[in-house]
Formats: structure tokens, sequence, C-alpha cells
């Protein structure tokens, strides 16, 4: 009998202009609430940006 095979995928979705907390808010706030990044409408959406 086969066995699954498990594959890992190591993509880069970008990263914060600079080293500092402001920046990191800010990129993930656009990262988050990329529809494409975090599946979901509603309550669930809100909750990940907060």
């Amino acid at each position: 009998m086969l066995q699954p095979k498990t594959a890992v995928l190591l993509v880069n979705l970008g990263s914060p202009d600079q080293p500092t907390p402001g920046a990191v808010r800010r990129y993930l706030k656009e990262f988050l609430s990329d529809r494409r990044v975090v599946e979901g409408d509603g309550i669930m959406r809100l909750v990940w940006l907060t």
C-alpha cells in the first residue's frame, strides 16, 4: 500500500519596511487583510485585524 507524501512549501510574502513596531503593525494589517492569505468573513476577519 502506498504511503501518503508530505510536502513543505516555503514562500516569501514580503516584510515590513522597517524593524519598528509601527512598520510591523502596518505590514501585518495589510498582510492579514488580504483575502488570499486569511480566508473568512465577518467577525473572524475583525478578530484577526484587531
